[in-house]
């Protein structure tokens, strides 16, 4: 199969997600991705790209992947800064050498299959390079963890799931991506028979309700990330199937994108916090008595 990505006038999240809509990894790939010159890559195609194309590699298929950009340019050396070049398979050379990512980022991590740590110490990272205080990170590993342990036991991806993180110090916020490309949520939640009755586009905003899941795991991690996020004042783009939800400054926002086989999970948390984790689980556990 050819995928042709023409990031010359959009370069987001479904940019990546239509492109692949209609491959189920059964086919060998070939994928040419055109830029647009002079501007930076929008990092958040780079996770997504990395997942279908690593997995399709770890189902043992053959991929091809084409740029069009010259060496040397900036876009080039961001991606290659970010690890994202070498997470796909691109033998780049920078003369310039790669710059730390202390306290503006995490390159970009996989978190094998099966694995329910990562071999990042995110509290070290989020108090000592991103300079966030104990509690602000202890909320953010926690809801990181949350995601990724949720990867781990509903997804089925052979190559389990990636991690991106990024700090805007200038705007005040943290931006994580995790992606995997398994099952998705759908599939996930109809092995439990209580679900088979219920539409696509409702399961997946009922995945983020309290107890709600496949049955494999508590029904708590999503809950806690998305709850976190509204009373935060953040937001979050949670992807999987035909369906998405943007949660942010307007509420909860339902839509159809193309199919994308896995979840994606986009989220930007704001340094300001005024309610935290715990909070949340001593509200759960008060009205549970």
């Amino acid at each position: 199969m050819v995928v042709n990505i023409d990031l010359t006038r959009r370069h987001g999240v479904f940019t990546i997600v239509e492109a692949f809509a209609h491959y189920n990894y059964t086919e060998n790939l070939i994928v040419n991705v055109k830029h647009q010159r002079g501007r930076f890559i929008a990092n958040g195609i780079y996770p997504i790209l990395c997942s279908i194309l690593n997995e399709a590699r770890k189902r043992g298929l053959h991929v091809d992947l084409n740029f069009d950009l010259p060496e040397n340019c900036s876009q080039l050396l961001y991606a290659e800064r970010m690890n994202f070049l070498q997470c796909l398979g691109l033998n780049y050379f920078t003369p310039f050498g790669r710059n730390s990512a202390n306290g503006r980022f995490i390159e970009i991590t996989n978190i094998p299959k099966g694995n329910y740590s990562m071999s990042i110490n995110l509290m070290e990272v989020f108090t000592k390079d991103f300079d966030l205080s104990t509690e602000a990170s202890s909320d953010l590993a926690f809801i990181i963890g949350e995601i990724y342990c949720n990867t781990t036991i509903h997804s089925r991806s052979e190559n389990g799931c990636y991690f991106y993180c990024q700090k805007y110090p200038n705007k005040g916020y943290l931006e994580v991506h995790i992606v995997d490309s398994g099952i998705g949520i759908v599939t996930s939640m109809r092995k439990n028979d209580k679900y088979s009755g219920i539409d696509d586009n409702l399961l997946l905003p009922l995945s983020l309700e309290f107890s709600e899941g496949s049955g494999e795991g508590r029904g708590h991690g999503l809950y806690f990330v998305s709850e976190f996020i509204r009373r935060n004042n953040g937001e979050m783009l949670y992807l999987s199937g035909n369906n998405h939800i943007f949660i942010g400054g307007k509420g909860d926002q339902i839509g159809n994108n193309g199919n994308y086989h896995g979840v994606v999970i986009k989220l930007r948390f704001r340094f300001d916090v005024s309610v935290t984790t715990l909070d949340l689980m001593r509200e759960k556990t008060y009205s549970n008595v």
